[in-house]
């Protein structure tokens, strides 16, 4: 999965249009559901899975980006 492919997931499965080093504080509404939800996005359209526990620690979506492609 690309860097664009990543943030169009985002935008389609939360509603989040954002950069990759936009925080999940500065995401409206955001919390740990929102994770989950785009965690089993990404593992859907990856066909690989992630490691909750890591993406827990990401503290943005290039983070959670680099988690989820074993970056």
């Amino acid at each position: 999965m690309t860097l664009p492919e990543f943030l169009a997931l985002v935008r389609d499965e939360v509603g989040v249009s954002a950069d990759p080093d936009t925080s999940f504080d500065e995401l409206p509404e955001w919390d740990s559901q929102h994770l989950v939800w785009l965690v089993m996005a990404i593992e859907r359209a990856a066909g690989t899975p992630v490691s909750l526990q890591d993406a827990l620690s990401a503290g943005s979506l290039g983070e959670l980006y680099s988690v989820a492609v074993g970056a």
